[in-house]
């Protein structure tokens, strides 16, 4: 994972939370976006995580599990 994906995932980890609760397990991609425009946004590459809200809340527990490379 990078350090921006691992920006990523902690900043989302009530969206984590909620989707865990709601759809389970299933991977979800969660990434950061700039507004360009009203109602227009783009995403920033290299901010984009997939990954499944349990797995996800387990790195947030467990910091020391994150591998990152840039």
């Amino acid at each position: 994972m990078t350090s921006k994906q691992r920006e990523i995932l902690f900043e989302n980890e009530c969206y984590f939370n909620n989707v865990a609760n709601i759809f389970g397990d299933a991977p979800i991609t969660v990434s950061y976006h700039i507004e360009i425009a009203p109602d227009e946004e783009i995403s920033v590459k290299g901010y984009e995580l997939t990954i499944s809200p349990t797995e996800a809340l387990k790195l947030i527990a467990n910091p020391k599990l994150i591998e990152v490379f840039d």
